[in-house]
């Protein structure tokens, strides 16, 4: 049996993601506040651009989140599940790179 220290891979990022929902947090106060100051000064277009970026920063914290669970929770100890990549890290990769390039 193969003994994996996973408290310095995994440790680090799930702090960090709790971090990252706090910021999500702020980031939706935020949009919320732009939202009802200036509703009726700034285009439309940018609105919805607005609305896009917090979409994709929610939908990508929901991904991160999903990928802890699968490999914290549903696989705890079991060494075989840090082989592969599960479905949620895959599609988080391409909803950060859509979110990045989008600024």
């Amino acid at each position: 049996m193969t003994v994996l220290d996973i408290q310095s891979t995994f440790g680090p990022a799930f702090v960090g993601q709790f971090v990252s929902a706090i910021l999500l947090g702020v980031t939706i106060i935020q949009a919320w506040m732009y939202y009802w100051n200036y509703r009726s000064r700034d285009p439309q277009t940018l609105k919805v651009f607005i609305a896009i970026l917090v979409g994709l920063d929610i939908v990508h914290t929901a991904l991160c989140f999903h990928m802890f669970y699968w490999y914290l929770i549903l696989n705890f100890g079991n060494v075989d599940s840090l082989q592969f990549n599960v479905w949620s890290m895959n599609v988080q990769g391409i909803v950060a790179v859509c979110y990045s390039f989008s600024m």
